[in-house]
């Protein structure tokens, strides 16, 4: 019950407080719109199947209604009246205020005048102020130029570290794209390499976590990594692939874009979880193999280094320019 009350009181002070904003005259032109609106809505009203029976219940509703639009109606009126005067106050006081101006023009002429002597002395004083800051702008350039570029090394400094940091796969991500795919069987190899060796385990956990039999990752034979005797086999020809790209991936098929195939589904994934690095996976056909079984060959990192888009321009020699107008 106390909630209850002190609810109405907060609502009827808040109501109080807004209403208070207004002039008089916005008072009670806000009160008369009241009284129309009342007086409107009980003319509906009594249009209603429900009141239209009961004739005295209509009679009086219609009484009120006419009343208050009486009401209503008288009070646009006054509120209109309490406006002009407010009107006609504030043209009053923009008068005085006019008139304050022009005393103050008059002023301010006087301070112009004086401001006229104090202005040759400030223009000597320009003129010096001038060459200082012609002196100062050009520091300024020579610093602003090291300091972009320093903020240029900076940048290109953290691409380069970036580009040959290790390759890591999202495990979230890829088991995320994993998940309700078709699994098979992979063999994965790796080039003799620390690096290699982490991104191949790395693979090798994912795949097993999203259901797949993997054996390895095995250490590629030292024996046949650059002069392979025929007949090639599959790892000696994806290892190839390997060393000029850093991974390699052989398979029956081809795998599907759309990756619904296991295979396929394997490629999709392990593409989108390398995160900013990215990669093209070097895929080859090797029909020998069975269905849904991959090979995996993971060479060492083979980083590409961008040249820096950073650097200024190299301006031109002027002994070139004067040979290319020659």
């Amino acid at each position: 019950m106390a909630s209850w009350i002190f609810s109405i009181v907060w609502m009827c002070t808040r109501f109080w407080l807004w209403f208070a904003t207004f002039s008089s005259s916005e008072r009670v032109a806000l009160v008369a719109a009241f009284f129309v609106l009342v007086g409107v809505v009980g003319e509906y009203v009594i249009e209603l199947k429900a009141i239209e029976k009961k004739a005295r219940l209509k009679k009086v509703i219609k009484g009120i209604s006419m009343a208050l639009l009486v009401v209503g109606l008288s009070g646009d009126v006054l509120g209109i009246i309490m406006g002009q005067a407010e009107m006609a106050a504030l043209i009053g006081e923009t008068g005085d205020a006019a008139t304050s101006a022009r005393n103050a023009a008059t002023d301010a002429a006087h301070a112009k005048a004086d401001a006229g002597e104090a202005k040759g002395k400030a223009q000597d004083a320009s003129t010096a102020a001038g060459d200082a800051e012609s002196k100062s702008k050009a520091a300024n350039a020579v610093a602003s130029n090291a300091l972009t570029q320093a903020k240029a090394v900076d940048k290109y400094a953290d691409l380069i570290a970036f580009k040959i940091s290790w390759r890591i796969l999202d495990g979230k991500r890829f088991h995320e794209l994993m998940a309700g795919k078709p699994t098979g069987t992979a063999e994965i190899w790796f080039e003799p390499d620390d690096e290699a060796f982490a991104f191949a385990g790395g693979i090798a956990k994912d795949l097993k976590d999203a259901g797949w039999i993997v054996s390895g990752p095995d250490p590629m034979p030292a024996d046949r990594k650059w002069t392979p005797k025929p007949p090639m086999t599959v790892l000696d020809e994806m290892r190839l692939d390997a060393t000029m790209n850093g991974l390699a991936i052989g398979s029956k098929h081809l795998p599907d874009l759309q990756g619904k195939t296991a295979v396929g589904a394997f490629v999709w994934a392990l593409e989108r979880s390398m995160g900013r690095l990215g990669f093209v996976v070097m895929m080859g056909e090797y029909p020998s193999l069975p269905d849904n079984c991959v090979i995996v060959a993971v060479g060492r990192h083979v980083p590409f280094i961008p040249p820096n888009p950073y650097a200024p321009e190299t301006a031109e020699p002027q002994s070139s320019k004067k040979n290319a107008k020659r």
